[in-house]
């Protein structure tokens, strides 16, 4: 098929077969309202220091990366628990599946959904270019 067609196929909502797979035009807004039900902002980490000279840690939001339309899931086999020092924590992984590319995504970054914070373990672009999947975890 020629470019020419290909492109005239597009334009009319009609899938065309590519080197990246079938896809149709407008299958992420489609999907946008009922399969990513949650919004998601990506932070990364930022040092600075105190007036004692001390390093702190804050959170800035990664340009571009706010309000991004996602699904989070437990991911049921990955739950744990750590003592360290007397006391006992929960570490508890989700799945994040968010709708898009993002390739500047990292694992020194965070995931916040709602009001909870992520720590971003894995970072998995799909071979489409069309989503991204982490594995995320937060621990109580």
């Amino acid at each position: 098929m020629t470019s020419a067609v290909e492109s005239a196929l597009a334009r009319s909502g009609y899938a065309v077969a590519n080197q990246q797979g079938l896809i149709h035009p407008r299958l992420m807004t489609r999907l946008q309202p009922n399969h990513f039900p949650d919004l998601c902002t990506i932070q990364y980490p930022v040092e600075g220091q105190d007036s004692y000279g001390q390093v702190t840690q804050a959170w800035a939001t990664l340009t571009g990366h706010v309000d991004l339309r996602c699904r989070l899931a437990p991911e049921i086999q990955r739950s744990s628990e750590f003592q360290p020092q007397g006391q006992t924590y929960g570490r508890h992984s989700h799945r994040l599946l968010l709708a898009g590319y993002y390739p500047t995504i990292t694992a020194k970054m965070r995931a916040v959904v709602g009001e909870t914070s992520y720590a971003i373990v894995l970072v998995q672009p799909d071979s489409e270019a069309w989503s991204t999947r982490l594995l995320v975890e937060v621990v109580e």
